[in-house]
């Protein structure tokens, strides 16, 4: 969204943020963050596919930033993930089992 159709001035934008304690920057770095691990959730998007949807030069600047927000990569990220996802639906499963 550009500062035109707020319909206000860049300088108001910026003081505005900055009452609230934050920038421009920081609100697009969160974005992207919670976007990022909404896509590393499915598989069929590569990384390159995931960096390119969030506006990221190349995987190079993406995994950096990744590695900055989570201290993981996104590899390893999505990997613990789906071994979460098999660990929830096997404990499921027991549960059923054991209610039939």
């Amino acid at each position: 969204m550009s500062k035109a159709k707020l319909h206000v001035s860049e300088r108001t934008l910026k003081r505005r943020l900055e009452t609230e304690s934050t920038s421009f920057r920081s609100i697009l770095d969160e974005i992207r963050y919670l976007l990022a691990r909404e896509y590393l959730a499915k598989v069929e998007l590569t990384i390159a596919d995931i960096a390119q949807l969030l506006n990221y030069a190349d995987t190079v600047s993406f995994r950096r930033a990744f590695v900055r927000w989570n201290e993981l990569t996104p590899n390893a990220y999505r990997q613990q993930k789906m071994a979460q996802s098999n660990s929830s639906k096997i404990t499921e499963r027991l549960m059923q089992a054991r209610i039939d």
